[in-house]
C-alpha cells in the first residue's frame, strides 16, 4: 500500500480490510513524503488511519521536522 495523506491511508486500509476480511493486516507507515517530513500533517491527523490494521510499524526519516512518538502514544490508548 502506498498513500501519502492521512485520508488516503485510512481509505486504502479500509479497502484492503474489505478485500481480505479477517486475515491479518500489517501496515508500515513511513513518513517520507515532503508534506510528512515538513510536519504538514501531525499526529492527530493519523489517529483514525490505522484503526483497521492488526499491527502497525512506523518509520520516521532523520530529516523529519516532527516527532511521530506523539502518534504512537495516541494510538496505544
Amino acid at each position: 500500500m502506498i498513500a501519502h495523506h492521512p485520508t488516503a491511508v485510512k481509505t486504502t486500509v479500509a479497502g484492503l480490510r474489505q478485500h481480505i476480511g479477517k486475515k491479518k493486516l500489517i501496515a508500515v507507515l513511513e513518513f517520507g513524503s515532503y508534506t510528512m517530513r515538513s510536519g504538514c500533517h501531525q499526529a492527530a491527523d493519523f489517529v483514525d488511519a490505522p484503526t483497521q490494521v492488526d499491527q502497525v510499524y512506523f518509520k520516521q526519516p532523520k530529516d523529519s521536522q516532527w516527532n511521530i512518538e506523539n502518534l504512537v502514544k495516541i494510538l496505544r490508548y
